[in-house]
């Protein structure tokens, strides 16, 4: 027994062995960009198995490969479309035969398709802004490590300028110490050569 295909589009209803000749059915394809283009279009959550497949009702000429046997989709193609009139809706679900006026849909496809416009509109609400709130979060951190690194970088410039100024004294006290050596030096000198104190005061006098 042939097994009989459905389309996977929920609002189409349209089978295999009930439609006119000419529709065919397709699988979802096996690429997941593909396949997420293709849900995406049909703006439906549920997501299709191996054995789901979508009418050739919902893809335009240009998508088929030419001069085939039986209808063939090009790698790229992408359905699109989805807006159904009264006429497809006479197509799928009259006989051919007929040529009864179209009649105004029941109550319960309006229920339905008001209850897809609701989800479609929750769908569509704005996620909570957690994303700009982290980003403002890491913003903050940021103003904070930067203010830090400011008063670290402030510190080290004053330090630098203490050291500076401290090596300045020092060499000046170096300098200092070793005049201070010398005379100590020239004085032992003289008190050895037997000079008198009026020399020793004379010499402190000129080299101080």
């Amino acid at each position: 027994m042939k097994m009989v295909c459905c389309c996977f589009y929920k609002k189409c209803g349209s089978r295999s062995g009930q439609m006119k000749e000419g529709v065919s059915f397709h699988r979802f394809p096996k690429d997941e960009q593909m396949r997420i283009r293709w849900l995406k279009n049909m703006k439906q959550k549920f997501t299709p198995t191996a054995n789901s497949r979508l009418c050739s009702l919902h893809f335009e000429k240009k998508w088929y490969l030419q001069h085939t046997s039986k209808p063939l989709l090009l790698a790229q193609a992408v359905p699109t479309i989805f807006s159904f009139s009264s006429e497809i809706s006479e197509e799928i679900s009259q006989p051919s035969a007929s040529h009864q006026s179209s009649e105004s849909e029941p109550p319960s496809v309006l229920s339905q398709v008001k209850l897809e416009a609701t989800k479609l509109t929750q769908e569509c609400t704005p996620v909570p802004t957690f994303i700009e709130k982290s980003w403002t979060e890491k913003d903050k951190s940021k103003e904070i490590l930067q203010k830090k690194l400011e008063q670290k970088t402030e510190r080290l410039r004053k330090a630098s300028s203490t050291i500076k100024i401290l090596r300045q004294k020092v060499r000046r006290y170096e300098k200092k110490i070793n005049n201070l050596s010398f005379i100590v030096k020239e004085l032992r000198q003289k008190k050895n050569d037997g000079s008198s104190p009026c020399e020793f005061a004379e010499f402190i006098i000129i080299e101080g």
